[in-house]
């Protein structure tokens, strides 16, 4: 990961908001070779990227489990043989973007919508897709608010320094509206990550050019983060300096697992079921003991979390609901090794 100081060319997205943006490599990488070109029944579909550290996990753990799978990578798919047969038992999509796909030919942009369409086939053939229904962030905070959970007091402006006086306190937190990633040319993707601003230094900037979002700062003595798979929780104590802490100074970031509160798992199951979510990263601000809702990722990459905590639980999480949804589908799975211990394997 690296930083560069104009990536997007004199665009004016956050020049001044969010300066430096983080350079992120995403060339194609080597992904498990699992499954068999055939998109059919008794079949787990992963649709992602080559380098989904999150998918090549659980892909291997998937085949030891005896699960068969598909994985169809965004940009890995020139060799690909595939045809696509009755429903597959679980559909998971993540990462699989036209963005990530090589283009620049009229036949390039017809392969790719053609890809585009069959992902959107499969999820819809799927007896289960994950991770949902998109939705959102200002949606997300709207629908929470909606439901009695406390989020920050949020506005969209395309002038800050004239709407802050909308809001209360001595800083606001400016971020995009959008996913803080944007991928311009396939692999290169730029990061633009919340900022927290003091009110006296937003006054003497000028217009982004774009919308953004614009919320008070809420003071708070702990941020978690509850990863929800299928009515299953588990939650991350995160300790940063900043919001690009995790991307910019990574060695400062402190995680550690913690039991899921009472409060935030009804807040997380009322949103999830309000919003047909079946996976989903939610973030909260713990206010005075309130959790106070931020937004929930629905990519929400939790190896990197793991390896910061020392455990590999939101994995074996994952890798149990695919499991359990393949099984209920009606999918098959392989015999195992004698011997084999599936709680242990699971959890390592």
């Amino acid at each position: 990961m690296t930083s560069s100081a104009d990536p997007l060319d004199g665009s004016p997205l956050l020049v001044h908001q969010l300066a430096d943006p983080f350079t992120l490599d995403l060339l194609p990488g080597q992904a498990v070779a699992a499954g068999c070109g055939y998109a059919g029944p008794g079949q787990v579909v992963l649709l992602s990227r080559s380098v989904d550290a999150e998918f090549n996990d659980l892909q291997v753990r998937l085949d030891r489990l005896g699960v068969p799978s598909l994985r169809i990578d965004a940009d890995r798919l020139g060799d690909l043989r595939l045809t696509v047969e009755a429903r597959p038992t679980v559909v998971w999509c993540r990462r699989f973007t036209r963005t990530a796909m090589p283009g620049g030919t009229a036949i390039d942009a017809l392969r790719n919508d053609s890809w585009i369409a069959v992902a959107n086939h499969l999820t819809r053939l799927a007896v289960t897709s994950l991770p949902g229904a998109p939705i959102g962030v200002l949606d997300q905070l709207a629908g929470a608010r909606a439901l009695g959970i406390a989020v920050p007091a949020t506005i969209v402006t395309t002038t800050p320094a004239e709407a802050v006086a909308t809001l209360p306190g001595d800083r606001v937190v400016l971020k995009v509206i959008e996913s803080h990633f944007v991928e311009p040319l396939p692999g290169r993707l730029y990061g633009v990550f919340a900022e927290v601003v003091e009110r006296r230094d937003l006054m003497r900037r000028p217009p982004p050019g774009m919308p953004l979002i614009m919320q008070e700062f809420v003071p708070h003595e702990a941020e978690q983060r509850v990863y929800y798979c299928l009515g299953r929780m588990l939650a991350f104590e995160i300790r940063k300096s900043s919001p690009a802490a995790p991307w910019s100074d990574q060695a400062s970031v402190l995680v550690r697992p913690v039991e899921v509160r009472s409060s935030i798992a009804t807040a997380v199951s009322s949103m999830a079921d309000a919003w047909s979510l079946r996976f989903g990263a939610f973030d909260f601000l713990l206010a005075d003991g309130v959790p106070v809702f931020l937004e929930v990722n629905l990519t929400g990459d939790w190896r990197w979390y793991e390896s910061k905590a020392g455990n590999r639980a939101v994995s074996a999480m994952t890798a149990a609901a695919i499991l359990d949804l393949h099984l209920r589908a009606g999918g098959a799975v392989h015999p195992q090794p004698s011997g084999f211990d599936l709680l242990s394997f699971l959890t390592t």
